[in-house]
């Protein structure tokens, strides 16, 4: 792969956990709980070693300590 194809790979990956996280988020305000966990649960395995997954494991986490 070329420099320049790996750069707009990166970039392609980034953006792609951007909008899913971003996703998420819509989900919650709009009070789809449960598409909000699954985008966040889905955020946490595909991407375990990204900011976003830092962002979605609190956003679960405050989203579960709601229910209890």
């Amino acid at each position: 792969m070329t420099v320049a194809k790996e750069g707009r790979s990166n970039y392609r990956l980034k953006v792609a956990r951007a909008s899913r996280l971003s996703l998420g988020i819509n989900y919650e305000e709009q009070g789809k709980i449960n598409d909000a966990l699954a985008t966040y649960l889905g955020i946490i395995a595909r991407y375990p070693d990204s900011g976003e997954r830092h962002a979605a494991e609190e956003r679960l986490l405050r989203l579960t300590r709601a229910f209890f």
